[in-house]
C-alpha cells in the first residue's frame, strides 16, 4: 500500500527490494525451513539500512550548517560527538564547536541552530517512549521498546523523556483550561439545552523516594540509600459534549476529587450554556447515575451514590 510520502521514492524502493531479495537468495541455503523466520531477517536488514541512511543524512545536515557558519568567519576548534537516538537506533553525531576571533563569540550549530543536545531523540522515538512509559513502569516500558524496535534504551533515560513530555502536557492542559474558563466567564458563545458529562476513575501505582532510616551508602557511588513508599492513587477522567454533537467533546484527566474535576469540566465547556447537565460516573464493574443537576456550579458530591433529581 503506497502512501503520498513513499510515492516519490518508488524507484528507490524497487531497486533496494530487488537487491535485498537477490542477496537473501544468495546467502540463505534453505528458505523453506526458514519460512516463518524470514520476516524477522528482512526486518533486521531494514533496521540496519535505516540506521546507516539516518547516520549519513544527519551527518550531512551537520556538515552543511557547519559550512554556513564557517562562511561567517567561524573556525572549527573541536568536533566532539554526541548520542542521538532515531527509531532505528542510536547514532554518534559530530557537534562541532566554532569560534569567531573578530566577534569573540563561539557557537555550536547543532545545538544553536537545530536545538539538538546530548541525549536527544527524534519525535518518532519520543512518541514511542511516551506511549510505553505512560502505560507501564519505566523498566517494563524499556523492555517493551526494545522488543518493538530492536535496540535497548536505558530506563532512567526513558523516565526523563516521559516526565519531560508529561510536564509539557500538563502545562498545555492548564493553559487550555484557563483560556476556556476565561471565555466561559466573559461570554457564552453557543447555547445547548443538554450537556453530557461522563466521569471515570482509574488507579495508578506511584512511588516517592525518601531518605532511609539507616543512613547507609551505596557500594559503588557512595550515595545515601533511599526507600520508596509505594501508593495507589486514583486518576479522574472527564468527558463533556453537547448531546446532539458527538464530535465536539473535551477530555480532562487529573488527580483530585470529582467536584474538582467537575469544576474544571464546567470551566472548559468551551462556552456552552446548558439548562440540564447529566453527571454520569462509569465504574469499572458497574454503572450508576450520580445525579441530574440543574446547577452546573454545584456538581454532585463524590460520595453521593443515590439518584438525585432536581428537575
Amino acid at each position: 500500500m503506497h502512501t503520498v510520502m513513499t510515492e516519490k521514492y518508488q524507484d528507490c524502493i524497487t531497486k533496494v527490494s530487488d537487491l535485498i531479495f537477490n542477496t537473501i537468495l544468495e546467502k540463505e541455503e534453505n528458505l523453506t525451513a526458514q519460512f516463518f523466520l524470514l520476516d524477522g531477517t528482512v526486518l533486521s536488514i531494514l533496521r540496519e539500512i535505516g540506521l546507516k541512511v539516518m547516520s549519513m543524512l544527519l551527518s550531512l545536515i551537520v556538515e552543511q550548517i557547519t559550512v554556513k557558519a564557517q562562511k561567517k568567519g567561524f573556525v572549527v576548534h573541536r568536533r566532539p560527538k554526541i548520542n542521538y537516538t532515531t527509531i532505528f537506533g542510536q547514532i554518534k553525531l559530530e557537534s562541532p564547536y566554532l569560534w569567531n576571533r573578530k566577534t569573540k563569540k563561539g557557537m555550536r550549530p547543532l545545538k544553536d541552530k537545530l536545538g539538538i543536545k546530548v541525549g536527544d531523540c527524534s519525535l518518532k522515538v519520543g512518541r514511542a517512549l511516551t506511549e510505553f512509559g505512560c502505560e507501564d513502569s519505566f523498566q517494563l516500558a524499556a523492555r517493551r521498546f526494545e522488543e518493538h524496535y530492536g535496540f535497548c534504551v536505558e530506563r532512567s533515560w526513558l523516565q526523563r523523556e516521559v516526565q519531560e513530555k508529561a510536564k509539557l502536557a500538563e502545562d498545555y492542559v492548564a493553559k487550555i483550561l484557563k483560556e476556556a474558563e476565561e471565555k466561559a466567564a466573559n461570554k457564552f458563545s453557543e447555547k445547548s439545552d443538554r450537556i453530557l458529562l461522563e466521569l471515570d476513575g482509574s488507579m495508578i501505582r506511584t512511588g516517592i523516594y525518601s531518605p532511609a532510616k539507616k543512613r547507609r551508602r551505596t557500594s559503588k557511588r557512595k550515595l545515601l540509600k533511599k526507600t520508596r513508599k509505594i501508593d495507589w492513587v486514583e486518576v479522574r477522567v472527564g468527558l463533556a459534549r453537547p448531546v446532539e454533537q458527538k464530535e465536539k467533546r473535551t477530555f480532562i484527566a487529573r488527580y483530585g476529587k470529582y467536584p474538582e474535576l467537575a469544576k474544571n469540566r464546567h470551566g472548559s465547556n468551551q462556552g456552552y450554556k446548558t439548562k440540564r447537565c447529566w453527571l454520569l460516573e462509569i465504574r469499572r464493574r458497574n454503572t450508576q447515575y450520580l445525579g441530574r443537576n440543574n446547577d452546573t456550579e454545584n456538581p454532585v458530591e463524590e460520595n453521593d451514590s443515590k439518584l438525585i433529581n432536581r428537575c
